[in-house]
Formats: structure tokens, C-alpha cells, sequence
């Protein structure tokens, strides 16, 4: 996903492996925070990892993550991107929030029903999940990644822009992939489901992903 959207955005920042700390995460976003007189049209931050439920919170973990710590729930998340002056801010997750799969976990013996109402009500911060807030994201050999970011990808190639309009919004984006990520995990699977999701108010569902006529 890093190597698409470096060909769509102007400045991209990749944390991977022992990069992928909860402290660079927090640094590379401080960066952008503090650019006041630059004017970022999409700011865009994919993470692929585990999450969590815990406390009865959505969690996402990072390479050095051992305990709360260094961890950080979908609350900060958006709390940290909604300091950004950024006219379209969009979070896409390719992770899972519970022990279904290969991305989540339950800490603590229960699963959430639910996210969070401040986060399903956000007019400021789009989240694009590649499951469900009790599922977990799906990861396949025959693909060498997660089946969300695999379809994610494709139809970001092709498909995604459904209102020819030449941008992708998170809304159109969470449409084109919903049935096949389900259809791929039922027919891949025994007994196991993922159902990606829109996490915000409607306003924030017509953020900008990106231009499909250039940068």
C-alpha cells in the first residue's frame, strides 16, 4: 500500500518494522500539526497491525508495544489527527479487534459490540476498518498481505471513483470493498466473517483519499 500511495501524494512518511512506534507515529504527526502555513489538502495515515479490545476500548498496537503504554486507542488516534489543519483526514486500518484471525486480539476476556459513539459521530477524522469492531482483519498466503489492503488497492486502481467525479472519497472507497473482502474471507475460510467498516459522521464520509487524475 506504501509504494501505491507514494505515487499519489506529495510527501509520504513510511514507518515499518521497528520503526512502527507509537513515538514516531506520534512525531510524524506533530510534524504536520505544527506546519501552519502549509496547506494540506488529505492527510492520509494507513496502518496494517494488530489491535485490540482492552478496558473496553479499541486498541492499536505497534512493534514495540508491550503494554497500554505503547499502545493508543481509535479515541487519540482521532483526537491526535483532528489537531492537524488538514482539509481531509482519513484513517484506513488494516487490523481487527478480536482473537479471530491474524489481527486482534482480546485482552481482556470480553469484545466490544460496538465503536465508540464519538467516533461513529466524527466530523473531522473518516476511518476506513477492514473489519467489524468485534472481528478481526483476515491475512492470506496466496496474497502475502491482508485481503482488505489487497482489495483496497485494486479498486483504487479501477473501480473506486463510483461517482466519475476523479477523487475517491472514504465513503466510496468502504462500498467498492465491503462484499468482496466478505465474499473472499467466507469462500477462504471455515465459519470465519469480516465485514470492513465506515467509522464517522456522514460529513467525514465524503472526506477526499486521493484524485484519480493525479496527485
Amino acid at each position: 500500500f506504501a509504494r501505491f500511495i507514494e505515487e499519489k501524494f506529495s510527501e509520504v512518511k513510511i514507518l515499518s518494522g521497528s520503526e512502527a512506534t507509537l513515538d514516531n507515529l506520534n512525531a510524524a504527526v506533530e510534524d504536520f500539526r505544527t506546519r501552519e502555513y502549509v496547506n494540506i489538502v488529505s492527510l492520509l495515515v494507513y496502518f496494517a497491525g494488530p489491535g485490540a479490545t482492552l478496558d473496553g476500548k479499541h486498541w492499536l498496537a505497534f512493534s514495540d508495544s508491550t503494554d497500554k503504554s505503547s499502545m493508543l486507542t481509535l479515541e487519540a488516534l482521532h483526537a491526535m489527527l483532528s489537531d492537524v489543519n488538514a482539509k481531509n483526514r482519513i484513517v484506513i486500518l488494516d487490523s481487527g479487534f478480536a482473537g479471530e484471525g491474524g489481527r486482534g486480539a482480546v485482552l481482556d476476556g470480553k469484545s466490544v459490540a460496538e465503536f465508540e459513539e464519538t467516533l461513529a459521530k466524527s466530523a473531522s477524522v473518516a476511518t476506513v476498518c477492514s473489519c467489524g469492531p468485534d472481528q478481526s482483519g483476515h491475512e492470506f498466503d496466496e496474497i502475502k498481505q491482508g485481503i482488505f489492503t489487497w482489495q483496497l488497492i485494486e479498486a483504487l486502481k479501477s473501480s473506486a471513483d463510483i461517482n466519475g467525479d476523479a477523487v475517491v472519497t472514504a465513503e466510496e472507497a468502504l462500498t467498492i470493498v465491503e462484499w468482496p473482502v466478505e465474499r473472499y474471507v467466507r469462500d477462504n475460510t471455515v465459519g470465519q466473517s469480516q465485514k470492513p467498516s465506515l467509522v464517522c459522521g456522514q460529513k467525514a464520509a465524503q472526506s477526499v483519499m486521493l484524485k484519480t487524475n493525479g496527485k
